[in-house]
């Protein structure tokens, strides 16, 4: 066992081995991308769910599965900029109980995409959140509802085979 302290404890040395097993789902849908811009400015509609659920050996075998799902609305556009609202709503829960695994989110966010012809997203999303009351091996501190402001950049490319 590694060291810790009674405020912040590690139950893992420095170095450990890892193994992970899951399952990864990614599914979106974008209006735009079927049609003209014009024919469907301003509100063409998108969505985006991902979830996962993966064990994690060096986590005492921890089940942790996330879901989030964002449904939103173009909008504007300006040339090769877009700008959308959404709705998002995240869920997370684990089967060791732990209180920052166990968790529903939801709310507001804008993503503005300065090139549609690359994969790049800028968000803001404003959310509420509630823990989970599992009674896991670690109390939870903190109350059960929370706000939180999250801003982030989102890349991704794949290559086609």
């Amino acid at each position: 066992m590694g060291k810790a302290n009674s405020k912040n404890p590690n139950p893992y040395d420095r170095n450990y081995e890892d193994m992970r097993y899951g399952f990864i789902f990614w599914q979106g849908m974008d209006v735009e991308s079927k049609h003209t811009w014009k024919k469907n400015f301003p509100l063409s509609f998108w969505d985006e769910i991902y979830a996962d659920s993966i064990l994690y050996k060096s986590n005492d075998n921890n089940f942790i599965s996330y879901t989030n799902l964002r449904t939103g609305a173009r909008l504007a556009r300006l040339y090769q900029s877009i700008l959308d609202i959404y709705f998002a709503l995240y869920y997370g829960i684990d089967s060791n109980k732990d209180f920052w695994n166990n968790k529903y989110e939801f709310g507001l966010g804008f993503r503005i995409k300065p090139w549609t012809e690359l994969d790049l997203s800028l968000f803001i999303e404003f959310l509420n959140g509630y823990y989970i009351e599992r009674n896991g091996r670690y109390p939870n501190p903190y109350k059960s509802f929370y706000q939180d402001k999250r801003f982030g950049i989102l890349f991704w490319h794949g290559l086609g085979f």
